[in-house]
């Protein structure tokens, strides 16, 4: 720097630089376009203006609507409505073996409370028909000339009831009437196939025959069959237990296909529900609720409280609760009585009370302890397959 100059003097290595630069020609158009687009920012996109509605709709076609058939299931959260949660309260066990009579261990596969208040039962494996009193004292039985599967009751008066009991290697419904402590047979309807379950519908009856659902009057007449949905498939796979909705919707327990299943006189679907494993008995109150029993034995949940939309609203018994392996269920309105029948001697009763908010029941804390019991066993097993696999 030299002394009253306000610039300094520039290096050697500076000097030398500038005129390197000097030497070298102006960049090509197509280095300065490079150069512009690696220094400038992406230019933004005029706004378009559309004259027509139609211009402002989505695109016909896209990813999704391209691959949306696709999807095979569409998972739903569903949210329990408005019900009463339900409890039960073990209330007793009564004998239903008439010994003079059984030869084998009782398998009760339909049941039915009559509007008196007695109990009718089908005893599946020693081919009978049961009456016991409201207090579950034996009253009367018939021999029946099959294996029943079950019984529904029809119509009933001051005097007695009408009933009707499926046979199925028979292909045979058979008519009753029960009056006191008279069991008197009345005539048969055939079917062309196996019949199963049974339920009053309207002035006639509902029956599961092989895999369809027949609707008949009560000579037997057929009126309508439902075998097969929209989709080409069957329906059913064996309609074990029917039940009516206030609707006049009809569930049915198919234990081939292993779930429920809700539709409409139609035919058409309302639900399917396969949280209960082999299920078997129904019914419906009068509040709307269904309950469906499982047949899976030593499951820890054998009766489900359920919405007439397939809502699950609680499991209300165990195996270790009922003790045997249940294959129907029945309720008496009048003092809220369950009755759980199944592969056993004996039929155990529970009382369903509405649930109080707070209150602690013994149930909950038995089935509680029996899934803590069972996810420990769970782990204790995959432990234990884990460690073998590793070796």
């Amino acid at each position: 720097m030299t002394m009253g100059s306000g610039q300094s003097t520039p290096s050697k290595t500076t000097r030398r630089r500038r005129r390197k630069r000097q030497q070298k020609g102006p960049l090509p158009p197509e280095s300065k376009e490079i150069h512009r687009k690696k220094t400038e920012a992406a230019p933004i996109p005029a706004a378009t203006f559309f004259s027509r509605m139609e211009q402002f709709q989505a695109p016909e076609m896209n990813y999704k609507s391209e691959h949306i058939d696709q999807v095979t299931e569409v998972p739903v959260i569903r949210t329990v409505s408005s019900v009463n949660f339900k409890q039960a309260t073990y209330t007793g066990i009564y004998n239903v073996k008439v010994h003079y009579a059984d030869h084998r261990e009782c398998r009760i596969r339909g049941a039915e409370f009559l509007p008196n208040g007695s109990l009718l039962l089908c005893d599946t494996a020693n081919q009978s028909l049961k009456l016991f009193s409201s207090t579950f004292q034996y009253l009367a039985h018939f021999i029946l000339p099959g294996n029943p599967h079950e019984l529904c009751l029809h119509s009933s008066n001051r005097e007695g009831s009408d009933v009707y009991v499926t046979i199925p290697s028979d292909k045979t419904i058979m008519e009753f009437y029960v009056e006191d402590r008279v069991i008197t047979p009345g005539r048969k309807l055939r079917t062309d196939a196996w019949c199963y379950g049974i339920a009053a519908y309207k002035q006639g009856l509902v029956v599961g025959v092989g895999t369809k659902l027949v609707f008949m009057d009560t000579d037997g007449n057929y009126l309508k069959a439902l075998q097969f949905g929209r989709d080409g498939m069957s329906l059913f796979g064996t309609p074990f237990h029917i039940a009516v909705t206030h609707a006049h919707n009809l569930v049915i327990s198919d234990s081939m296909k292993n779930y429920v299943t809700c539709i409409t006189p139609d035919g058409q679907e309302i639900f399917r529900y396969k949280d209960i494993g082999i299920p078997h008995g129904l019914l419906v109150d009068k509040d709307e609720n269904l309950y469906v029993c499982g047949n899976e034995k030593g499951a820890i949940d054998i009766l489900h409280q359920v919405t007439v939309r397939g809502e699950k609203v609680k499991s209300l018994l165990s195996w270790r609760h009922v003790g045997f392996t249940p294959d129907t269920i029945t309720f008496r309105e009048k003092d809220k009585l369950l009755a759980v029948c199944g592969e056993n001697d004996r039929i155990k009763t529970f009382r369903l009370d509405t649930r109080r908010s707070g209150k602690i029941y013994s149930n909950d804390v038995i089935m509680d302890a029996e899934r803590a019991q069972t996810e420990r066993s769970t782990k204790e097993v995959q432990e234990m397959m884990r460690r073998i696999l590793d070796r």
